[in-house]
C-alpha cells in the first residue's frame, strides 16, 4: 500500500461548513489534507464514512463520479485506473476484511 498514514492530516475544525465532495450528503465542519509524494497537496473534503472507502478503494461508482466533478483527477493515487474504472467507477481492487487485518491491524 502506498499511503503512509503519517501524511494525513485532520485539519482543525473550522466554522465553514461544507457538503462531503464524494457522498455529497453528509455536512463537515473539518476536512483531510492528503500529502502525496507524486502529486502536489490534495485536499478531500471528505465525511468519516467516504474517507476510509478512500483508502481503502470501496467508493461507489457515484462517489468516484462526484470527486471527479469536484475538482479531483483520476490521475491522483487513491483514484487513478488501477484502483477505479474510468467509464463506469467500479472498484477493481477494493480492500477486504482479510486485506484489512494483513495490513493494518498489524
Amino acid at each position: 500500500m502506498n499511503i503512509d498514514l503519517k501524511n494525513l492530516r485532520k485539519n482543525k475544525m473550522t466554522k465553514t461548513k461544507y457538503i462531503c465532495e464524494a457522498c455529497g450528503k453528509n455536512e463537515i465542519y473539518n476536512h483531510w489534507h492528503l500529502i502525496d509524494k507524486s502529486v502536489k497537496n490534495v485536499i478531500y473534503k471528505l465525511c468519516s464514512d467516504c474517507i476510509v472507502g478512500l483508502f481503502l478503494h470501496t467508493l461507489k461508482p457515484k462517489e468516484y463520479f462526484r470527486l471527479l466533478k469536484n475538482g479531483h483527477d483520476d490521475e491522483e493515487f487513491e483514484i487513478h485506473g488501477d484502483f477505479y474504472e474510468k467509464d463506469t467507477g467500479e472498484a477493481w481492487q477494493p480492500y477486504t476484511l482479510k486485506d484489512i487485518k494483513k495490513y493494518f491491524l498489524k
